[in-house]
């Protein structure tokens, strides 16, 4: 840290920018009375506790910058066991990939944008949230009047029967920056969807699933 003997100019903190301890020790210089009795040198009295201050704030910026990466499930890693204590998670529809950081990450965020029902268009929308491709299937009885020569021959069950179609089983690979030290390299989660959908369907109706190669 260079400190000069004459006034600093304080530094400029713009909205998003985490400042260097250089940073704030230049604009607490600069507070600080001129003088011979308020030497700025590095080695100087003065010099140290603008130093140690300097420090202090620029860790404290920098941890209130990475507290906004906490905020979003996307992007965070220490506050990941808060996120899953408010929303009581890890659940039975856990899936494996669910010991990974992005596996939880993707669970929290599922949860969170869940909003209930059960049409067509919120189940594909939880199985997006949750990285999977799919489409939903629905069958009717055969009747005659109704159904056409070709029509597969489903019974009356059939009126209480629907399949889900998966394409891709998400592979959450290990990834540097996002994974930690124990995590697989890689985890292809699939029960995690199934659970889901068999705990949120209508009660009256059976689900299958049929995955895709």
């Amino acid at each position: 840290m260079a400190l000069s003997t004459e006034e600093s100019v304080p530094a400029v903190l713009t909205p998003g920018w985490v400042a260097s301890a250089a940073d704030y020790a230049s604009s607490l210089a600069a507070l600080f009375p001129r003088g011979l009795a308020w030497p700025r040198h590095p080695d100087s009295i003065v010099g140290q506790v603008i130093g140690g201050l300097a420090h202090c704030f620029s860790r404290s910026n920098t941890d209130l910058a990475a507290l906004l990466e906490e905020a979003d499930p996307r992007t965070a890693i220490a506050l990941l066991d808060d996120w899953e204590r408010v929303l009581d998670l890890p659940d039975g529809c856990t899936g494996e990939g669910a010991s990974t950081i992005q596996g939880r990450r993707a669970a929290i965020l599922s949860k969170l944008l869940m909003q209930g029902g059960q049409s067509r268009a919120a189940f594909l929308k939880l199985a997006e949230t949750l990285g999977y491709q799919i489409s939903i299937e629905e069958f009717r009885p055969f009747r005659v009047g109704f159904s056409r020569a070709g029509d597969p021959l489903i019974g009356i069950e059939g009126a209480y029967l629907w399949r889900v179609r998966i394409y891709a089983v998400p592979v959450l690979r290990f990834q540097a920056g996002s994974s930690q030290t124990g995590d697989p390299l890689a985890a292809g989660p699939a029960s995690d969807l199934e659970c889901l959908f068999r705990r949120l369907k209508p009660a009256h109706t059976t689900i299958t699933f049929l995955y895709e190669v």
